[in-house]
């Protein structure tokens, strides 16, 4: 890690009783792409991956860590804590020196427009030369906010501000989950990704195998009997059928799409209980393909 990402997460922690991503369902071992999406339930916050830039889990501090694609040394750090704007301005009026040569400086006036705060900062006293940054914040109508941290060399610095305020404003808020009842969820799309699941007894006293495989690319196959899913009963779903799948949330359920390529549509009600899983009530088996 350079002594620029030290310095800064330095900064994060000491701004911040709280994080963005500890209670979280971010893969530690993935390299995040541009156009996927980060979710924090425990504060009630999802955000979008600009176009060009890669994301990580930076374990030392637990921090989403943002990088240019093209390595141009550009780094966005994103955290979340219960807050308030108007703290978080004095906060950057005070200042703080991060090290004994490093000190963090609010360069202009501190904006605020349209329920985002934004402000000019630099680093001084750094090995490298000074260097650019930028921090947004919003907040929810939930009492948390959501802070952007851009650390940029001074050449590209405008137009890596534009691509990180446009970020924040596609921040989507919600309730935020508590924290018990995160720590009884399940990351469903993970669990289910390259399993075999089957049950023995289909619904409505019909008895049988229902099957389903879903692949790790997101394509399935099934073989299910005809009122197999509950919601949607129909002849048609019989037999070996493909399609592509996904997992969603609607609400306080989590939800499995199935999209057939030849038949409609089949949304299906995951829940688990201890060792159980369940599929539209129907109780299933997994075993990793």
């Amino acid at each position: 890690m350079s002594r620029s990402l030290k310095s800064i997460l330095a900064l994060i922690i000491a701004f911040c009783s709280g994080n963005l991503w500890a209670q979280d369902r971010v893969d530690p071992n993935k390299a995040y792409k541009s156009g996927e999406t980060l979710n924090a339930p425990l504060f009630g916050i999802s955000m979008d991956i600009p176009e060009g830039w890669v994301g990580y889990l930076a374990r030392e501090a637990e921090i989403f860590v943002l990088n240019k694609a093209n390595n141009e040394g550009a780094e966005v750090f994103t955290f979340a804590r219960e807050n308030t704007l108007e703290q978080i301005k004095k906060n950057l009026k005070t200042g703080l020196n991060l090290s004994p040569t490093v000190r963090l400086k609010v360069d202009a006036e501190i904006e605020e427009k349209d329920g985002i705060l934004s402000a000019p900062v630099s680093y001084t006293g750094t090995t490298g030369g000074q260097r650019k940054a930028y921090t947004f914040a919003r907040c929810s109508n939930y009492g948390v906010c959501a802070t952007l941290l851009l650390a940029s060399p001074i050449s590209s610095l405008d137009d890596n501000r534009i691509a990180i305020e446009a970020m924040i404003r596609s921040i989507a808020f919600e309730e935020p989950t508590p924290v018990e009842q995160l720590e009884q969820s399940i990351d469903w799309n993970s669990f289910l990704e390259n399993k075999y699941l089957y049950s023995k007894t289909g619904t409505g006293g019909q008895k049988g195998v229902v099957q389903l495989w879903l692949n790790a690319d997101h394509s399935f196959s099934s073989k299910s009997l005809p009122n197999a899913w509950a919601t949607t009963p129909s002849k048609k779903y019989s037999g070996r059928q493909k399609g592509n799948w996904l997992v969603t949330r609607k609400g306080d359920k989590d939800l499995l799409i199935l999209n057939y390529n030849k038949l409609d549509q089949v949304t299906i009600v995951l829940n688990q209980d201890g060792n159980s899983h369940f599929l539209n009530e129907l109780v299933f088996f997994v075993i990793y393909q």
